[in-house]
Order: structure tokens, then C-alpha cells, then sequence
């Protein structure tokens, strides 16, 4: 089951069974790799040329182009129920995450 697919100038990207994959094509879906196998993914989001990814332990993780991944929001801050919450980032570089009540 394929979830929250995102493309942008670095390939296809998207979650099945709350793991991250990468594709240059969608020709190539089967042979997409795996990201951050040990993470468990619930919601990705384009930001510029980077990507927004949650996790079902509350984390937000800002992907960069290089494969690297920096901490946006550490769990226990706020509660993120899959599919009830949005993210984004403004241009002030200020993190917002929207949750249903």
C-alpha cells in the first residue's frame, strides 16, 4: 500500500508499511530504495527541495538533498495522529503543524 508520494527534482519518494523509499521513476517503483530503514514514517511532505517526514513516534525530520536529516520536533511536544495533522514551514523558517482537536 503505497502512502504520501512526493516528487520532486531528486526522484519520487513515498511510504509503504511506514518505511521511506526513493525512485527515479515510476517505471522503476519495485526497485525504489529504502531510506532510514530503522524510522517508522506516517506523512511526508515536499518543502522546497527538501522533505518534511513525520514518524508514528512524533518526530518531524527535515530530509535535506544530500540524505542527511536534521530533528525539527522532538516527540512528547505535540501528539501527530496519523491523518489528522498538516506541516509546514513559512518563510521565517518557523515550524507549523496543524492537528485536528
Amino acid at each position: 500500500l503505497l502512502t504520501h508520494i512526493v516528487r520532486n527534482e531528486r526522484g519520487i519518494w513515498f511510504i509503504s508499511d511506514k518505511k521511506l523509499y526513493r525512485t527515479d521513476s515510476f517505471d522503476n517503483i519495485d526497485k525504489a530504495e529504502v531510506l532510514f530503514n530503522k524510522i517508522r514514517f506516517i506523512s511526508i511532505q515536499q518543502y522546497d527541495s527538501d522533505i518534511l517526514a513525520s514518524t508514528d513516534d512524533g518526530k518531524i525530520f527535515i530530509i535535506k538533498k544530500d540524505l542527511t536529516y536534521e530533528t525539527m520536533l522532538s516527540p512528547g511536544l505535540i501528539q501527530l495522529y496519523y491523518p489528522n495533522f498538516s506541516m509546514f514551514i513559512d518563510r521565517e523558517e518557523n515550524l507549523w503543524v496543524g492537528s485536528a482537536l
